[in-house]
Formats: structure tokens, C-alpha cells, sequence
């Protein structure tokens, strides 16, 4: 018996970008008992597009957010190796920084001893085919970012 598998290969551009219309990736909220959508934005941005007034376009992306009680929603999953936190009520993007590679996993949250929050990320060149331009190989670390 034969056996088969699927393997995801990137539908671009010569110049690397996805070849359907934008947004190529989104963030969004949905209200779980109506099924409507509260909110929706473009999640990550090519930056060299941005700097030539074409506006965010998303990229593609691969992990799920989290939410903490405080209403910030955390994610990275994006192939512009960004970690971001939007507000949960309205999707406005608060705060973002540049990781040395992708963080291709879901985040987590937890308390520190301390009684201090904690979110932390794997930040890892994992999905090979995902990483367009590719990424160095052996940055594998786990990233932690205290909250306020």
C-alpha cells in the first residue's frame, strides 16, 4: 500500500510574495455565541511594501494566539519573525518587537513566583517552507517577556 503526505509549498510571485490578494494574513475576533465577526486586521506587515505606501498586507502566518485576563491578546506565528499584542476588545496592535527568528508555536502565559505575568514564545526556524526568505538554522530558544 502506498502512503502519501502533503507538504505545504508557498504560491509566489518572482519577488516572493503570495500570489493571491491581500490580506496573505489576519488576526481576528469572533463573538462566540453570535458567530459575528467583533474584529479583523492584517497581521504582519512586508515591511519593504509598507516603506512604498502600499498599505499592511498581513504574511503568511502559522500558530494561534492567547489571550490574557487582562484583555491583551499575545501572538508571533508570522513569517516577518515579529512577536505582537493587540488589545482584545478592539484588535489595535499595542506593542510588537523582532525576534531572531520565527516563533511558529502557540504563546503561553503564566505567573512567576514573583506574582509576576510572563508570556513566552519558542522561537525556532521549524517550518522550513514556511520561513520565506529562509532563516538561519540552530536559533532554537524560548523568549520570555514580563508584563507590567
Amino acid at each position: 500500500m502506498d502512503s502519501y503526505a502533503k507538504r505545504k509549498i508557498p504560491f509566489q510571485d518572482k519577488d516572493g510574495y503570495p500570489c493571491s490578494a491581500p490580506p496573505w494574513g489576519e488576526l481576528m475576533a469572533i463573538d462566540a455565541n453570535t458567530a459575528d465577526v467583533v474584529w479583523r486586521v492584517p497581521l504582519g506587515e512586508y515591511k519593504e511594501l509598507t516603506k512604498r505606501g502600499i498599505p499592511i498586507t498581513g504574511v503568511p502566518n502559522a500558530a494561534a494566539p492567547i489571550v490574557t485576563a487582562s484583555g491583551l491578546t499575545f501572538i508571533g506565528g508570522t513569517s516577518d519573525l515579529m512577536f505582537r499584542a493587540f488589545d482584545e476588545k478592539t484588535g489595535k496592535q499595542l506593542w510588537e518587537t523582532q525576534l531572531s527568528n520565527n516563533a511558529v508555536a502557540t504563546p503561553m502565559t503564566y505567573q512567576g513566583a514573583n506574582g509576576k505575568q510572563y508570556v513566552a514564545a519558542v522561537v525556532s526556524s521549524g517550518l522550513d517552507n514556511f520561513n520565506m526568505p529562509q532563516v538561519a538554522a540552530g536559533t532554537d530558544k524560548i523568549v520570555v517577556f514580563s508584563l507590567p
